[in-house]
């Protein structure tokens, strides 16, 4: 069309057909036919109202108008006309999401470009089929045209879309003739949250979601119980996300679902929270104090299986955070005390309603007959009420009619287990997956029984691995079949199957007798640990149970395998489960054998990260007897540089260098390159503690560039920083600032956030050296901020320090000392010994200058009572008064 494009304020309205994948894949011939036809119907309602159609994106439209009013008249128009058309047998009634929005844009080759496009996009996404969305810049364009109109806008709250910051108040048009009821938007909310977006809508529960409701207002500890496949994860999500708007610090859902271990519960909703582990304590202490404060709604799914985990960290959590509050689903209950459990039973009534939505969305092209609705009450009976089961059942009227259906699954049903102790529910639900499972092809069962050895669902590129590349027709039928599910919002995609059926179809899998697939399970994620870190954080369950497998079924492989996912431990700050995992492989290899002195350094390094310094040097002092029994000098070298570390963290420095040094003749012996540079590294730290700066600065830059010529970065942007201390103390600050400002690149590049945190307290140091006040304060905030986040108490004392000697320069003498208080009840928490604080070090100086020792003492004991986040008002409240009128 030659027509122009609107310009300055324009108004967007983008449209897409719900389902149009499936539709293509199904009927590409009918689809080719309604796009035609739904396109032209589209272009003409859109030009009879003024606006162009200045772009098609597969079956998404994109529109733009000058007046609000016309594309809003155009969004009913088009709905009324898509729902009235006929479209071709094959697939059915079309049903079209639309957003609209208004705001300024960019013009370029008869195209729009700019943030407009982005909030439109993101509107109509979230959109169900046959609803408009519109924006809140929209609905105020329009609010006077309608008055009085048969057009109404439903206020249907906040969402945060997608990729944007901001949330964005939504209005559904309502009119004659069009849907008016959907269920709530697949957006997030205006609270933090990572609730899972549903696939389907909410049907049924309705007397179920009040009673809960109220439930949910008068206790801290609710437990959802039921048997497999009752729907407790489903309702827990909903009344999770209706209950969001009460708490202020969000709602997070952790899925236990792959978790086998008891002792990873807190570790799993760490990573959930992203609260990172530190050294010098245990993760339940960390996660406690970064949940106590905190108006916290925690869901825990599927916690059966680890339920002495939940039941006793709930109870610590619980106990020391009073504003936190949780849910868990699971098929038992956690019996503790002041637990409410509610016991989901099957749907009533609503089963109908749920068999009609789902058998909508499986077969679009079948319709019920008013007398059918009788025996699709009567089949939802016979399945119990069971929400999988209906759902598995509608899964074949895509190739089967609902006569059919009732009498082939009727049949079906009629088995039972002949476990006695099965209850009768979970022996009518596993009689439903059996009979699904028995209508299988013999490659569509095979393949199925191989996803059973994945948890947490898996990759493409893995099922190849493990099934081969025969699997790829039986993975997209299963898929049809509604037994598995995939996921294509990641860059690969991941397939997963429910829970209860990957349970049912392990047991078939146990029962056939072989171990051909975990074998190549364990085989493909011992290759995966040595890959990137970004694709283990997908796939940490597989990476634990084939761990788990080659442990029990191929003890050799073990060591190696754990030695391979070190460094991911380590960069992740994975230290107790990474302790956990060398303790159990340590409990399997031979105890003269070479590779378990190898695995006891490697246990004795992560004990020194955790201050567990005791045990580290029992560790490393076995790895070191068993080398000098064998000769080996390298593997007398790596245990000698083991127990160094534990010294050197105790503080007895002489006898740490001699072992450094001791490690170091060994190593060069050896020819270990990555030896002799950690060698040198911690000499130069241990140097810059003596005092010693130049041996320090020469060490380092020794150290740092051989880290460059072998690769490792992290290790070498840890010298980097190290160095930037160094030059720092040598008044070299430019040099410093050059230094700490290329490891804040390399570490924010690297993802590396303890790393960021390190840095960017050496650029405020720096910064606060240089005079630069308002800078080192902006810097100290954000270096706060990193180490609140992290749970990193050292660096959070640090901050403080920072904070107080900016104080202390601009005459906020009070204030400085408080802060110095509370540094040090932090820095004793934080288990170090030496300050080595520059900032202090001013802070200190300036206040004993200008202050006599007895109200310095006092105004410290204060700021030792104080908590991090009162004296952030006071600095806030500080500033606020030093203004100039």
């Amino acid at each position: 069309m030659s027509a122009a494009l609107p310009s300055g304020v324009v108004t967007f309205l983008f449209s897409d057909i719900e389902g149009s994948t499936k539709l293509w894949e199904r009927a590409p011939d009918a689809m080719r036919e309604a796009l035609a036809q739904h396109d032209a119907l589209l272009r003409r309602i859109v030009e009879a109202h003024n606006g162009i159609v200045f772009k098609t994106v597969g079956d998404a439209c994109c529109c733009a108008f000058d007046g609000p009013a016309d594309a809003l008249a155009s969004a009913v128009e088009g709905q009324r006309a898509l729902h009235a058309a006929a479209w071709p047998s094959e697939i059915g009634q079309i049903r079209v999401r639309m957003g609209i929005h208004s705001g300024q844009c960019t013009q370029r080759d008869g195209d729009y470009f700019g943030p407009a496009l982005n909030r439109v996009a993101r509107l109509a996404g979230v959109a169900y089929g046959e609803q408009i969305l519109v924006s809140a810049a929209t609905a105020a364009l329009v609010r006077d045209v309608l008055a009085g109109d048969a057009v109404a806008l439903r206020d249907i709250g906040v969402s945060r879309l997608k990729d944007l910051s901001q949330p964005e108040p939504t209005y559904q048009v309502v009119a004659e003739g069009l849907r008016a009821d959907f269920p709530p938007l697949r957006s997030l909310d205006s609270r933090p949250n990572n609730l899972p977006s549903p696939i389907s809508g909410f049907v049924g529960r309705a007397k179920e979601l009040e009673d809960l409701r109220g439930v949910l207002a008068g206790t801290r500890m609710l437990t959802i119980t039921g048997p497999g496949g009752i729907g407790k994860t489903r309702l827990s999500v909903q009344i999770a996300g209706e209950a969001a708007d009460g708490y202020d610090d969000g709602v997070w859902f952790v899925d236990l679902t792959a978790l086998r271990h008891p002792e990873f519960v807190a570790q799993t909703i760490a990573m959930t929270l992203n609260v990172h582990e530190l050294p010098s304590e245990p993760i339940e202490k960390t996660l406690t104090e970064h949940l106590r404060g905190k108006n916290v709604l925690l869901v825990m799914d599927n916690a059966e299986q680890v339920l002495t985990g939940v039941a006793r960290l709930a109870r610590t959590l619980l106990s020391q955070c009073p504003r936190l509050t949780i849910v868990t689903t699971s098929r038992e209950p956690l019996h503790l005390a002041g637990e409410t459990v509610f016991r989901l039973g099957p749907l009533s009534d609503d089963g109908t309603s749920l068999f009609l939505e789902r058998a909508r969305e499986a077969a679009p092209t079948q319709s019920f007959a008013p007398e059918q609705l009788g025996e699709i009450a009567a089949l939802c009976k016979r399945l119990e009420g069971i929400p999988l089961a209906i759902e598995l059942a509608c899964a074949r009227l895509s190739s089967m009619p609902l006569k059919q259906l009732s009498r082939r699954l009727t049949s079906g049903l009629a088995l039972s287990t002949k476990d006695a102790t099965e209850s009768e529910r979970h022996r009518t639900l596993r009689d439903t997956i059996a009979w699904s499972y028995d209508l299988l092809s013999p490659d569509e069962k095979a393949a199925l029984k191989t996803l059973s050895v994945f948890r947490g669902g898996c990759t493409p590129e893995a099922i190849a691995a493990v099934a081969g590349t025969t699997a790829d027709g039986a993975m997209s039928s299963l898929v049809d079949k509604s037994l598995l599910s995939f996921d294509d919002s990641g860059e690969d995609g991941r397939y997963r199957l429910l829970d209860i059926v990957r349970e049912f179809a392990e047991e078939a899998l146990d029962a056939a007798g072989t171990a051909d697939a975990k074998r190549k399970h364990a085989a493909y994620y011992a290759r995966l640990a040595a890959g990137s870190y970004a694709a283990l954080d997908g796939d940490l369950p597989n990476e634990r149970a084939a761990l788990e497998w080659t442990i029990e079924k191929d003890p050799a492989g073990a060591p190696k395998f754990v030695e391979t996912l070190a460094p991911y431990w380590r960069a992740r700050g994975l230290l107790t489960e990474a302790r956990s995992w060398a303790s159990s492989v340590l409990s399997v290899v031979d105890a003269n054998a070479k590779e378990r002195a190898a695995l006891l350094c490697l246990a004795a390094s992560f004990a020194s990260l955790q201050d567990d310094l005791g045990e580290a040097l029992r560790l490393a002092g076995e790895a070191l007897a068993i080398y000098r029994a064998c000769g080996d000098e390298h593997g007398m070298a790596a245990a000698s540089f083991r127990i160094a570390e534990a010294v050197h963290r105790q503080g007895h420095l002489d006898r740490a260098e001699d072992l450094y040094r001791e490690a170091l003749d060994g190593y060069t012996l050896s020819r270990d390159s990555r030896g002799e540079m950690l060698c040198l590294g911690n000499l130069g730290m241990l140097a810059r503690q003596r005092g010693d700066l130049r041996q320090a600065a020469e060490l380092l830059d020794d150290a740092r560039r051989r880290a460059e010529n072998l690769g490792e970065q992290r290790i070498g942007g840890e010298f980097t920083i190290a160095m930037g201390w160094v030059q720092l103390g040598l008044d070299d600050l430019p040099q410093s600032r050059r230094l700490f400002e290329r490891a804040f690149v390399e570490k924010s590049q690297a993802n590396d956030r303890y790393g960021v945190c390190a840095a960017r307290q050496g650029l405020a140091t720096v910064a606060l050296k240089e005079g630069r006040r308002d800078e080192a304060l902006a810097e100290f905030l954000a270096t706060l901020d990193d180490a609140n986040e992290l749970q990193v108490k050292d660096y959070v004392a640090r901050a403080f320090h920072g904070l107080a000697a900016v104080q202390a320069l601009e005459g906020a003498n009070e204030l400085a000392a408080r802060f110095l208080g509370l540094a040090d009840r932090l820095f004793e928490e934080s288990g170090r010994e030496l300050r080595d604080s520059i900032a202090y070090d001013m802070a200190a100086q300036c206040l004993e200058a200008i202050m006599p020792e007895p109200e310095r003492a006092a105004l410290r004991a204060e700021g030792a009572r104080m908590h991090v986040d009162d004296a952030l008002v006071a600095l806030k409240a500080e500033r606020q008064e030093s203004k100039p009128a």
